[in-house]
């Protein structure tokens, strides 16, 4: 038992020194590429000493598509599609690398059974997070704090350090500031990202219900748009599950009557006129053609991912098409359910996704359908529509594995535990 905290600690290491975490950019000099080579060759040798050699099964079978897919990615690039002027070689290069460490990883967490212990670790860290991030953000109400240092991210965003917690999304008063919290990844959105997958293990492995309650109200400090829809959808159907109707429709009238308060005084208070813009008005009909509501930043890029996708079908502009100036659609694919599409085309998009399209599979095919996690399958789909990504580090690349993992520990053992929550 002590040996399995060990390799969870040594695991955290390597997630800590790579993306989606930025404590690389945050922190100078962060030795982020010797411990994420020494915690790697760690993971090897330890595989190595148990017996490195098992009879794996699909998720590495995908996971090995998946690298020699990348490898092969730079070249026909190359050859097919010379005119887009493509840039990718590193971000490839760095892809394969970063899934045969995904595929190391995963081999050792399952040579150890670390996969529930590993996700129970993430429930807790992601809660300690965002809990961290409400602090701040009552901090940057009350004292206005201010951040410790500050950091230039690719993509020329700006980071704050608050030590609890970064932030790349802040609004700043004469009094106070609002803080959204990001945790420790790049945006508030990423942070939303993994409070929603932390509350998803948390519910497959029926792991606590308090748990669940901390990370449902601790995730609103990231003030995600997204995050405030699905889980409102996850939580309102776990209602509906229990056919709790008396309290859905208490929640209904207090979250109308909190609109109606901050509506009426949001031009009296500036505080009040803060959390108004960046709640309530957001959700209000946009009057730009462009987008649907106010807080609607997708729109105008999923037309042109959708124009993307029609020049290159069937492999993509490529990984940097969003991010490369030379290319016409610089800045304009981003965050949509077709910016996959875009970048990496119909090929791309079933072998880089094709681990969460056999979790889809694996949802679907047992009978009868397990309602929570259909309900689980549905909050990563809406997640996915508008944050597709699926190469965010070690951890990142791992979330649609952890998903799978706590599927079938579900599916396994349901039939020997006690439904309370």
């Amino acid at each position: 038992m002590k040996k399995d905290y060990l390799y969870i600690a040594l695991i955290w290491v390597l997630f800590t020194s790579t993306a989606p975490f930025e404590f690389y950019s945050i922190i100078p000099n962060h030795p982020y590429k010797v411990l994420a080579a020494i915690s790697s060759l760690l993971i090897l040798y330890f595989s190595f000493k148990k017996n490195f050699y098992n009879s794996g099964g699909i998720i590495f079978a995908l996971l090995i598509i998946q690298i020699i897919y990348s490898l092969l990615t730079v070249l026909i690039h190359l050859i097919s599609f010379d005119e887009y002027q493509f840039n990718d070689l590193g971000i490839y290069l760095n892809l394969t690398i970063q899934l045969s460490v995904v595929f190391i990883l995963y081999h050792f967490i399952c040579l150890y059974k670390l996969n529930r212990p590993l996700a129970i670790s993430i429930i807790y860290i992601v809660s300690i997070m965002s809990i961290f991030g409400c602090l701040v953000l009552i901090l940057g109400i009350t004292i206005n704090i201010q951040p410790f240092s500050k950091s230039l991210l690719e993509g020329h965003r700006d980071i704050f350090n608050y030590g609890l917690t970064f932030s790349s999304s802040i609004s700043n008063f004469e009094s106070f500031s609002i803080i959204r919290s990001a945790g420790y990844f790049d945006e508030p959105g990423t942070m939303a990202t993994y409070v929603l997958l932390a509350i998803l293990l948390n519910r497959l492995y029926l792991y606590s219900k308090n748990m669940e309650k901390i990370l449902i109200i601790t995730g609103f400090s990231t003030l995600s748009m997204a995050y405030m829809i699905i889980v409102s959808v996850y939580f309102f159907s776990i209602l509906l599950f229990k056919k709790n109707y008396l309290k859905i429709l208490f929640i209904l009238v207090m979250v109308f009557a909190v609109h109606l308060i901050i509506y009426a005084y949001k031009d009296e208070s500036v505080l009040v006129h803060g959390v108004y813009e960046l709640t309530f008005q957001r959700f209000e009909i946009a009057t730009q053609s462009d987008s649907f509501v106010q807080g609607d930043n997708r729109s105008a890029n999923l037309s042109n991912a959708y124009r993307a996708f029609l020049d290159a079908p069937f492999f993509g502009y490529g990984m940097s098409a969003h991010t490369n100036e030379k290319i016409e659609y610089f800045g304009k694919l981003c965050c949509n359910p077709l910016h996959p599409f875009a970048t990496e085309g119909v090929v791309g998009v079933a072998i880089f996704f094709s681990i969460f399209i056999y979790w889809s599979i694996l949802v679907f095919k047992t009978k009868p359908l397990d309602k929570v996690v259909l309900l689980c399958w549905l909050v990563v789909t809406l997640n996915l529509l508008q944050r597709p990504g699926f190469n965010a580090g070690s951890f990142g690349t791992l979330y649609f594995i952890f998903l799978v993992d706590a599927t079938r520990w579900r599916y396994a053992n349901i039939k020997n535990l006690r439904m309370t929550w």
